[in-house]
């Protein structure tokens, strides 16, 4: 503990900028498209403060989740699948940025069944998510989801298309959900702080107990 009296003060000067790190994307499935990853925060508070925030305080953004993969016969993984698998999700926008998901693997029988990869986010801008398999007059793999950015939540994957031969198939797959975003300011349990001056910019949450 402290001594008795102490004050704790954080300054954001007008130049500053605090942000979280962005959350990756999910991959893309040959199956089941992965889940999107969870953005950080840009400032944990410990022990009671005050916050000077002449700046920019910001929250790192979600992953977007990856699209699901189509198979036409899932008994039949090797030799006469003609599935499609679904692309990779878009990593959300922080420091370090969120990576986009790889797409998922490309499947028997044809090249362009595999799906494509998430794009790369900058510290500011999501990435984008990659398109899923071909669909040629077979099962389609999904899109995967778009990463987060201020103002822009990231979104689901999507789920495979019919296959036009067979309305009946592919069979259900899931595809990813997005992540969450992480807080601008995050505190302990049982911490206060409050806001001094704060004449700059805080985007995202600033009461999250739990956001990493």
């Amino acid at each position: 503990n402290w001594p008795s009296g102490t004050e704790l003060q954080v300054d954001v000067g007008a130049s500053g900028f605090l942000t979280g790190a962005g959350g990756d994307g999910g991959n893309g499935g040959s199956y089941d498209g992965g889940n999107g990853g969870t953005g950080t925060s840009a400032l944990g508070v410990e022990y009671a403060a005050t916050i000077n925030n002449g700046g920019v305080i910001r929250c790192g953004y979600a992953g977007g989740g990856g699209g699901s993969g189509a198979a036409n016969d899932p008994s039949d993984k090797s030799t006469t699948d003609f599935g499609r698998s679904g692309g990779g999700g878009g990593g959300g926008a922080g420091l370090p940025p969120g990576n986009g998901g790889p797409g998922g693997a490309v499947r028997p029988h044809d090249g362009n069944s595999g799906g494509d990869d998430g794009g790369n986010a900058s510290e500011t801008a999501r990435g984008m998510g990659g398109n899923g398999g071909d669909n040629d007059d077979q099962a389609g793999g999904g899109k995967g989801g778009n990463g987060g950015q201020n103002g822009t939540n990231a979104t689901a994957g999507a789920n495979s298309n019919a296959d036009g031969e067979d309305p009946n198939n592919p069979f259900p797959r899931f595809r990813g959900v997005a992540g969450s975003n992480g807080a601008a300011i995050r505190k302990a349990s049982g911490v206060s702080w409050s806001f001094g001056i704060n004449n700059g910019t805080t985007q995202g949450s600033t009461n999250a107990n739990t956001v990493a």
